[in-house]
Order: structure tokens, then sequence, then C-alpha cells
């Protein structure tokens, strides 16, 4: 990183420190990583041999065959808004049918559905609602 320093500084020395420190150690690195971009810090980190891998941009992730090969982006297409890619579950269970349903409702969207479930008289929605209790 530049700073031969820190290995001396006595508030990074311990583990228990360098908790108690966090705010102050991520500060600092912080501040040294913003002097290069990543393609700079990459040979850095390669050449003190540390297990290190970038952040990847939206558009760098979307593009990224290691993604594509572990089906890490969903499409999903039955939005009003169209189509957009969205996170798959991130891990696999055996005879399980985990992964992306489909778009997430939009805020307040089964308001009434659900008050209706609930046992709620739906002559008394519109009073909610218009009482800004709910929402729909």
């Amino acid at each position: 990183m530049g700073h031969p320093e820190w290995i001396d500084d006595p508030r990074f020395d311990t583990v228990v420190g360098r908790r108690d420190n966090a705010e102050s150690i991520i500060a600092l690195c912080d501040a040294a990583f913003a002097l290069h971009d990543r393609d700079e810090w990459a040979v850095r980190l390669d050449a003190a041999d540390l297990t290190w891998a970038p952040v990847q941009t939206a558009e760098e992730l979307v593009n990224d065959p290691q993604a594509a090969a572990i089906d890490l982006l969903h499409l999903v297409t039955e939005h009003p808004d169209g189509p957009f890619l969205t996170v798959n579950a991130p891990f696999i269970i055996r005879d399980a049918d985990v992964g992306v349903r489909g778009r997430a409702p939009r805020l307040g969207e089964h308001t009434l559905e659900i008050l209706q479930a609930a046992g709620l008289d739906p002559d008394g929605f519109d009073d909610l609602v218009a009482r800004g209790i709910v929402g729909t």
C-alpha cells in the first residue's frame, strides 16, 4: 500500500486493535486505493502475491463469462416497465425449486388482497387508503 509505517502502528498491530480502529484503517486504505486505478492495483497486489478480486461494475458483471457460467443473472420479461436482469439465487439446493419467480410486486400492489385475506371488510378499504393508513 506504500505505507510501511502502518506495520508498527499500535492501532493496527493486533486483530483486536484493527477491529477497534476499523474506521481509521478503512479511511487510510480508501485514501491509498484512490491514488491508483484498478489496473495499477492489480499489478501491485499480484506482485505482492495477494489473493484479491475486483468489484465489478454492473456493465462488467453483465458481460462476465463466469457470471454467465453460473447463471448468476436472470432475465425477467414480465414487467410493466420492460425486461430487466436480476440476480439469481446464489446457491443451489438439490431437489428444491429455488430461483427467480418473476418480478417483485410494486409497493402496495397486493395491499387490498392481503387485507381481504386477513378478514378485513372490503367496504372499509377506501377509507383506510384515504386516511393514509395503507397504500395501494
